[in-house]
Parts: structure tokens; C-alpha cells; sequence
């Protein structure tokens, strides 16, 4: 009879874990979040997506949200139509009011994208470089100075052949130093010898701080400062492109810049390489995604934000899968899994995926 009872338990489990609902996921198609390929979708929200319902171990459908209008795919997860959102999801005041959102997946920002302008900047270059590397040197000179005259000091009672005045004594050690590196003397007194230890150490230390403050100048501060547009005043000197009706075409025009509407960011950037405009104004992650496409390498990005958003993924209220998905992400994000996506999609900013 027990026998008979554990199977009977067995097919009802069988049966209700088979019947279970898939979880319905709804998906707003844009670029690279989303990407519709005629039957099938991917992209960076999609394929983690992926990677959260295999940890899941739920089943699931993809149901396509209308382009159209942005506030039916909140409506219908509010009414439990759909289990979860995904797109470039934004957090907002009012759509907090209806849905949950997991912890966040992506930054993004709205930036300038510009033809590299370095003569442009050539002053900004230089100054930066005198003063990051040239704090540096004159840090270094400054305990040089400060060593020969202490060595002098010390020693001038022990070396015979070093001078005892101090001018003389001074531009003796100076000049070995200059010539050959090092004082040629072996110091007898005790400071003498601790200077020379101090010396060695420290000056190698400002040679490595040196260097890596030089390619650190060359890798980051070059980079950031390579677009001719330096801030949002810049961006008034000119006319700035923008495709018609996108969020950083509406930005543009609330910051009251000249804006031109194009019809694409490809016919954006056509203008922009023209030299029709000065700058285009997009999203990050579109503009990333478009360089990794199409092979950009001669255009750049600024390095300050007229706008940034965090994207998330959205789930009813109440629900307790918000709680599932946050455990997977954050375990895919140990992984660096999240980064890993992120460069399948964009030439650069797979940080932007990491949190």
C-alpha cells in the first residue's frame, strides 16, 4: 500500500512540476538590448536573461511588447499579463508606482560623439601633462636637493677630496651625481649611509609613480580629452545632431542647443564626418554598439554626460521572483559574466555592465 501511495505522490509531482506555467517575458525590442532576428531574439538583455533562467530552472516565453508605446508593456505587468520586462528598462517615479525593478544591469548616458580633435586641445594636452608629470619632477628635484645638501653635511668630515665649503662641497656631489648616477664615495658616517639607502629607494619609487602617471596620461587622459568638446558650452558652438524624437534629440533641445534631426544615427554620423555638425548626441550603449558594428575607429566619445540611466529588469509587485533574479545576478556578476556579454555588443564600456 505505501508502495502504492509513493507512486500515486510521484505522478501527481510529475504531473503539477510539468504543468507549471512558463513565465512569460516581455520584451521591448531595441538595439542592443533587445534585437529581434525574424523567429528568435538576442542581445545583452536577452542573453543574460538566458543566464538567470538557467539558474532559475523556470521555462519560459518571450512575448514582444508594442514599439509604439512604452507605458502598455508597464500596464501589462502591472496586470500580471507578463511575469517580467526586458529592455532598456529605466527606473522612474512613475513606473516605481506600478512595478518592481532588480537590482540594476546597465548604466547609461547620453553623450556627444565627435570626430577626435587633438590640435584642437594641444594646450589642454600640455598643460595636464606639466601638471600631473611635472608635479612629479618637481617633487624629485626638491628631494635631490635636500639629499646632496644633508650627504655634504654628513660626509664633509669623512671624505678627504670632498670639498668643506659648501658651494664647492654642493656642486661636487651635484655633478658625480649628473655624470654618473651616484656619489662615487662610499659614505663612512652612519646618516651618510642612511641618506644614500633613503636616495636609492625613494627616487626609484617617483620613477615608477612617473611612469605610470605617464601612461596613465597617455591611455586615459588623452582618450577623455580627445573630442573638441569639452563640456555642454561647447556643444553652443555649433549645430548638434540627434535623431528625431529620441530621448538625447529631446535633451538637446531642453538644454537649448541647435539641434538637427536626422533620421538614424548612421545619417547622423554621415553629417558629423561631413562636417556638417559638430556633434551627435546619442545614447552609450547605441553609439558603442554602432562603432562595433560598423568598425568605427575614427570617431570618439565625450567624456562627460548630459544625461545617465540605470536599466533594470521589471517584475509585478510583490513578486517573489524579484528576489530570485537579484541572487542570479549577483552571482553572474562574480562571475563577470555580465561584462563578458557586454563585449559581444559594444567596441568599448564593458564596465558599464559591472556593479
Amino acid at each position: 500500500m505505501r508502495v502504492l501511495y509513493s507512486l500515486l505522490f510521484l505522478v501527481v509531482f510529475s504531473t503539477i512540476a510539468h504543468c507549471e506555467r512558463p513565465l512569460k517575458v516581455g520584451l521591448v525590442v531595441q538595439p542592443p538590448f533587445v534585437i529581434k532576428n525574424s523567429l528568435t531574439y538576442n542581445g545583452l538583455a536577452v542573453d543574460l536573461w538566458k543566464e538567470i533562467a538557467q539558474g532559475l530552472k523556470k521555462s519560459y516565453e518571450f512575448v514582444e511588447c508594442p514599439p509604439n508605446n512604452l507605458c502598455e508593456p508597464f500596464d501589462n505587468l502591472q496586470n500580471g499579463d507578463i511575469d517580467v520586462l526586458l529592455g532598456p528598462i529605466s527606473i522612474t517615479t512613475d513606473r516605481y508606482k506600478k512595478v518592481d525593478f532588480t537590482f540594476p544591469f546597465f548604466f547609461d548616458r547620453v553623450i556627444a560623439i565627435t570626430a577626435p580633435g587633438y590640435w584642437h586641445n594641444l594646450f589642454l594636452f600640455m598643460k595636464l601633462f606639466f601638471i600631473s608629470v611635472g608635479t612629479i619632477i618637481a617633487l624629485l628635484i626638491i628631494v635631490f636637493v635636500i639629499y646632496i645638501n644633508l650627504l655634504w653635511y654628513y660626509e664633509r668630515h669623512y671624505i678627504d677630496n670632498l670639498p668643506k665649503s659648501y658651494k664647492k662641497g654642493i656642486a661636487y656631489i651635484f655633478w658625480h651625481h649628473v655624470f654618473t648616477g651616484r656619489y662615487l664615495e662610499l659614505p663612512k658616517s652612519l646618516p651618510g649611509k642612511f641618506l644614500i639607502l633613503c636616495h636609492k629607494t625613494v627616487f626609484y619609487f617617483i620613477i615608477i609613480s612617473m611612469n605610470a602617471t605617464f601612461l596613465s596620461f597617455i591611455t586615459v587622459t588623452l582618450a577623455n580629452y580627445a573630442s573638441p568638446v569639452q563640456n555642454v558650452s561647447d556643444l553652443t558652438k555649433g549645430k548638434i545632431g540627434g535623431v528625431t524624437y529620441s530621448k538625447p534629440y529631446k535633451i538637446g533641445l531642453e538644454f537649448g542647443l541647435n539641434m538637427v534631426p536626422f533620421n538614424s544615427l548612421e545619417e547622423g554620423i554621415q553629417a558629423l564626418e561631413k562636417g556638417q555638425v559638430i556633434a551627435v548626441l546619442e545614447d552609450f550603449s547605441l553609439a558603442q554598439a554602432y562603432f562595433k558594428k560598423q568598425n568605427k575607429t575614427n570617431l570618439v566619445t565625450s567624456h562627460f554626460n548630459l544625461k545617465q540611466d540605470l536599466y533594470s529588469f521589471a517584475v509585478q509587485k510583490g513578486n517573489p521572483l524579484l528576489a530570485e533574479i537579484n541572487m542570479q545576478l549577483l552571482e553572474l556578476q562574480q562571475r563577470d559574466v555580465p561584462e563578458k556579454i557586454c563585449r559581444e555588443y559594444f567596441q568599448e564600456g564593458a564596465k558599464n555592465c559591472a556593479f
